[in-house]
């Protein structure tokens, strides 16, 4: 696992995209975008030109699709994803939906580079988890 410092002064300089399994009613995102974007970036190498906007952020945050049951390179469509699909975790006792985010664009690495070095750390789950057997 890895965990990176960020400033959060850092994030709210960079244009930022989110993504929600259950859409987004303050933006222009619906559960589609989410499906869509988990669906073509599972299967890779790159986006349809429909999902251009989503790469023109520097920042990329949202939901993360939990591997467990779902597939998306065995699916025909990405309308087979739903919003039950997304990662969960327990947080204070609670089912919470994952997240993760991404630095995009080159301005944004460059920024995230230069702000970040000296703040990363590595480790390894073997490690973290053998102590809480």
């Amino acid at each position: 696992m890895v965990q990176v410092a960020v400033p959060w002064a850092l994030i709210e300089r960079l244009s930022t995209r989110y993504l929600w399994s259950d859409g987004d009613a303050n933006t222009s995102n619906t559960s589609d975008t989410w499906k869509k974007f988990v669906w073509h970036d599972r299967r890779g190498p790159s986006l349809p030109k429909e999902l251009t906007p989503i790469e023109e952020k520097d920042v990329l945050r949202g939901q993360i699709l939990s591997g467990k049951h779902v597939k998306p390179e065995r699916m025909e469509s990405f309308q087979e994803i739903k919003d039950r699909h997304a990662l969960k975790v327990p947080i204070d006792g609670e089912e919470k939906r994952a997240m993760q985010g991404g630095f995009q664009t080159r301005r944004a690495r460059e920024v995230f580079e230069k702000h970040c070095r000296g703040k990363i750390w590595i480790y390894h789950l073997g490690a973290l988890t053998a102590g809480t057997r």
